[in-house]
């Protein structure tokens, strides 16, 4: 994966007429937040999460959906809690 320096990423305000950091672009990436929080992946593998963080969510939803919304709960008295 090509780095890119981003303190080149600049614009003219058109106020000031300075040059400032595009403010989108100035920090850490998600990879580096990632590693801070304990990924210990590469940034490949980083990268292919992220590219099924969708099918993720549609397995997710599916599961959901198909998942016991309501149960009846009964002690049959002997002690054993019944589903149902």
């Amino acid at each position: 994966m090509q780095k890119i320096n981003f303190n080149l990423l600049k614009y003219k305000n058109p106020t000031s007429g300075d040059f400032e950091h595009l403010h989108a672009f100035v920090g850490k990436s998600a990879y580096d937040t990632a590693r801070e929080g304990g990924f210990a992946g590469t940034e490949a593998e980083f990268a292919a999460l992220l590219a099924n963080v969708a099918a993720l969510e549609a397995r997710i939803a599916a599961l959901e959906a198909s998942a016991i919304t309501t149960a009846t709960v009964s002690d049959d008295g002997e002690g054993n809690v019944i589903l149902g």
